[in-house]
């Protein structure tokens, strides 16, 4: 089970009122125009295409850059390492701190709390 934000919920919830109708076979989230699920392939060209209606520029810019951002995101918020290891699902804590950026900002705010400091 994945934690959803309330936006989410309603965003997804907005999202099932629109899309056709499926059968029960079928569970996928995210379906093709033949109500099929969705695939990387044209997922990625979907990103890309709204990447550069949004005016991003850069080049290999790709959906796991999002989960990427992501991860980095919830822990600038505090999020606790194992957390965000489950939330990916990832077996390994090296596999997530892989994903992690950790920006200037945190590495100062960091040498502030060192005892010497």
């Amino acid at each position: 089970m994945v934690p959803l934000t309330e936006n989410t919920v309603n965003a997804l919830k907005s999202y099932l009122v629109v899309r056709c109708p499926v059968s029960s076979e079928i569970d996928a989230l995210f379906l093709n125009d033949r109500r099929m699920p969705l695939r990387h392939g044209p997922l990625y060209i979907l990103f890309r295409r709204l990447c550069r209606e949004a005016g991003v520029k850069k080049p290999r810019l790709s959906v796991c850059h999002l989960r990427h951002t992501c991860l980095t995101l919830l822990l600038q918020e505090g999020a606790d390492l194992m957390a965000l290891k489950k939330l990916a699902g990832h077996q390994s804590v090296r596999t997530t701190q892989v994903y992690l950026r950790v920006s200037q900002t945190q590495l100062c705010e960091a040498m502030k709390k060192h005892p010497l400091g």
